[in-house]
């Protein structure tokens, strides 16, 4: 079997999987030998990597030099492998689709995942007008056996909605279940006045005309959501979220109380309320702030209110941080919990419609940039306690895009994109053993409706970040079935 990334026309590199009780001479099926040599001087191709052998998933990155100078950047046409399929023969391989019929893009040599355990031989071939000539390296992946994604999760908000228990039903949650997910995560909802007020409540009926919120859940609901959940076999993060009943040009993520002390002790009355909660009904991992970046200079209240917490509810904790580029705060407490968590709304690319393979150089770079060094730093696992993207033309460039064509009327509905988002962040993240998985928003608690939009004189149908009856629900539900067995993806 031979897995191809082609290069342009100037390179191209043969990944051939090679059986282990075999050695590297004898596994490699080599081409026959090129033609007589016109060019009065070849050049010399070396090709080397970062390693040569590691634990599957293995990334390498590799490096192609001609006559002793790198190449540089070199004009790509991607045909990107990856490993989860079986084809006619046993092999397992996948062509990531549409990504071969792309314009050419530029890359300064390639970064290659290894999910499959094996030998490969790399090949990198040069021509040169009537030319040509090659360099070879051997790569060896080991089994490692990581859990894909531990943490199978989906999140749905939480507000009030009328006949909410006939909504949150058994038909519900085998939906869920038939998406192979196996964490949900309820967000109920407390909310400040305006985004310097000191208080937090629930908001209590009758909800205000004026007020376009909806008002937050019963505490007997969300009782009833998270006993319904487990009698299912799911298991539940609970994240309790705050808001603004005004939220014109603000929002959560830029409160400034004008006495912290006080919003202090309302906010942690917040928490331990839902703590005690979460204790009585078995909750499995609760979420003790979500994107309030304002409050993360204050080391101190966080490690008070965590420790106050842990009072009542014995299970494990964790924070759902903004990345930097959005709160331009890091947190520094991340040992007072038991994970990471992050709200992992990252801008992908700079245009429209990019291929999986694009996507998936975005993750790694940011990978490499934000997520290797938090997680060395304090020795524990990250989850996307939120991450999603609407099913918008664009929406990769903007995660946070308000995707709502009432608020968008001249949004163009694209659920290719969507799922392409969706198939890169699994490739990028899947077996990683310090990526535990995520909680992607979110599932609609009732069917998407097709609208009339009056000002086009049109009906409309639903862009949002729900994946209900769209393409990304598919490439869910098959990541979300699949086992990391013996250095495989099945």
């Amino acid at each position: 079997m031979k897995k191809s990334i082609y290069i342009g026309v100037l390179v191209l590199l043969l990944i051939s999987s090679c059986q282990s009780t075999q050695t590297a001479e004898d596994s490699i099926d080599r081409p026959e030998d090129v033609e007589e040599e016109i060019a009065v001087n070849p050049p010399e191709i070396e090709i080397t990597s970062d390693v040569v052998e590691g634990e599957a998933p293995l990334d390498v990155q590799f490096n192609i030099q001609i006559d002793g100078e790198e190449s540089g950047d070199v004009a790509i046409r991607w045909d990107f492998w990856d490993t989860y399929d079986t084809d006619s023969n046993g092999d397992r391989m996948k062509n990531d689709g549409d990504t071969s019929n792309d314009t050419d893009s530029t890359i300064n040599n390639p970064l290659v995942r290894f999910n499959d355990a094996g030998e490969y031989l790399i090949r990198v071939e040069v021509s040169i007008e009537d030319y040509s000539m090659n360099a070879e390296k051997i790569i060896a992946v080991n089994n490692n056996n990581p859990e894909i994604f531990p943490f199978r999760g989906m999140s749905f908000g939480t507000t009030w909605r009328m006949g909410y228990s006939e909504t949150v039903d058994d038909e519900f949650f085998n939906t869920l279940r038939e998406n192979n997910i196996e964490w949900v995560n309820p967000c109920p909802l407390w909310v400040m006045k305006n985004d310097t007020s000191n208080t937090l409540a629930p908001w209590i009926f009758p909800i205000p005309n004026d007020w376009e919120y909806p008002a937050a859940i019963p505490d007997e609901y969300i009782r009833y959501i998270i006993n319904t959940a487990h009698s299912h076999g799911f298991k539940v993060m609970l994240k309790p979220m705050i808001d603004l009943l005004d939220r014109e040009n603000t929002s959560r993520t830029r409160i400034q109380p004008t006495d912290w002390d006080t919003w202090w002790e309302s906010y942690r009355e917040f928490l331990l309320h839902y703590g005690q909660i979460a204790e009585e009904t078995g909750v499995d991992l609760y979420v003790l702030g979500t994107e309030i970046p304002s409050t993360l200079d204050y080391v101190l209240q966080w490690e008070q209110t965590a420790s106050e917490v842990r009072d009542i509810y014995s299970g494990p904790l964790t924070y759902a941080a903004l990345p930097y580029i959005h709160s331009h705060k890091t947190p520094i407490f991340w040992d007072i919990f038991e994970f990471i968590g992050i709200d992992a709304y990252y801008p992908l690319t700079n245009r429209n419609n990019p291929t999986v393979y694009e996507m998936v150089a975005s993750w790694e770079k940011i990978i490499e940039r934000d997520f290797l060094p938090l997680v060395d730093q304090y020795d524990k696992k990250v989850i996307f306690t939120e991450i999603g993207v609407c099913n918008m033309d664009g929406a990769n460039r903007n995660l946070e895009v308000t995707c709502d064509l009432m608020s968008n009327p001249d949004s163009i509905r694209d659920d290719q994109e969507q799922a392409d988002f969706y198939e890169a962040t699994m490739i990028a993240f899947s077996g990683r053993e310090w990526f535990e998985g995520a909680f992607w928003w979110d599932w609609p608690l009732e069917d998407p409706e097709i609208w009339f939009d009056e000002v086009h004189s049109k009906w409309r149908y639903p862009i949002g970040f729900d994946i209900w009856d769209k393409t990304a629900e598919l490439v869910l539900r098959e990541w979300y079935g699949k086992q990391y067995v013996d250095g495989k993806f099945e």
